[in-house]
């Protein structure tokens, strides 16, 4: 999985491209290190170019909500569409996670 990160303000938009799986561990790493910076208040994950979501993927979302709550600040996702949809569906992660459009 690759992604890029693009700054506005206090929000921190991360776009995700290809696939969240088993082994993106670097990239758990890399939101902690946003959520703990001083200037960041809001952090959103761009899912709109994702194309494959697996249960781990699924797992680092839910501990970047976790990890959000526990430092006072908001997260959301965008761009949930198509299997991913699907999954967010099957699994009510909407009810969990914050799911803005555009």
């Amino acid at each position: 999985m690759e992604y890029t990160i693009e700054s506005s303000g206090k929000t921190r938009e991360i776009h995700l491209v290809g696939d969240l799986k088993f082994g993106d561990d670097q990239f758990v790493d890399a939101l902690t290190a946003l959520l703990d910076e001083a200037a960041v208040d809001r952090l959103v994950i761009d899912l709109s170019r994702l194309v494959k979501l697996d249960s781990y993927g699924i797992g680092i979302l839910l501990k970047a909500q976790q990890l959000a709550v526990e430092r006072h600040k908001s997260m959301a996702v965008r761009g949930v569409g198509g299997s991913i949809a699907e999954l967010f569906a099957t699994f009510r992660l909407a009810e969990t996670l914050t799911v803005i459009d555009g």
